[in-house]
C-alpha cells in the first residue's frame, strides 16, 4: 500500500482493545509516540467514550494527541452535527486533517451534500 494509517482506540486517554471490552495501561500519547518513532504518518483516534453517541468530538483529547505529534491526526466519535465537524476542522492548525462521520451519516443528520459542503475548496464551504 502507498499509505499505511494506524488507528488508535481509547477511553480516558488509555488504549482500549478487543473490541473495547477491555482498556489497557498503555497512554494513548505514549502509542501514538511509538507509531510516530516507526515511521506512520497518519493516526486516527477514536474516543471511544464518544463513538456513536452523536454529542460532538472530545476536542480536549484531539488538541493533546495533535500537540504530541507530527503525524496527520484523523478525528473519529462523537460526530452528530456540521458544527462538529467544524469544531474539528478549526484544529487543522495543529495537524488535525481529517474527521470520520458515521454514525450522523447513517442516521441522516448529515446529508450527503452537507457533508461535500464540508470539503475544502467546496463553493459552500
Amino acid at each position: 500500500p502507498e499509505r499505511l494509517v494506524a488507528g488508535v482506540d481509547a477511553r480516558n486517554g488509555q488504549v482500549a482493545v478487543h473490541g473495547w471490552q477491555e482498556t489497557t495501561a498503555v497512554p494513548a500519547l505514549e502509542l501514538i509516540a511509538r507509531l510516530e518513532g516507526l515511521g506512520f504518518g497518519r493516526v486516527i483516534c477514536t474516543d471511544i467514550a464518544t463513538d456513536g453517541t452523536l454529542a460532538g468530538p472530545n476536542l480536549d483529547q484531539l488538541r493533546d494527541v495533535a500537540r504530541s505529534t507530527r503525524m496527520e491526526v484523523t478525528a473519529s466519535g462523537g460526530i452528530g452535527s456540521v458544527a462538529d465537524i467544524q469544531a474539528v476542522a478549526a484544529l487543522a492548525g495543529l495537524g488535525v486533517t481529517g474527521v470520520i462521520v458515521g454514525k450522523a451519516f447513517y442516521d441522516g443528520r448529515i446529508s450527503p451534500e452537507e457533508l461535500a459542503a464540508c470539503l475544502p475548496g467546496s463553493q459552500t464551504s
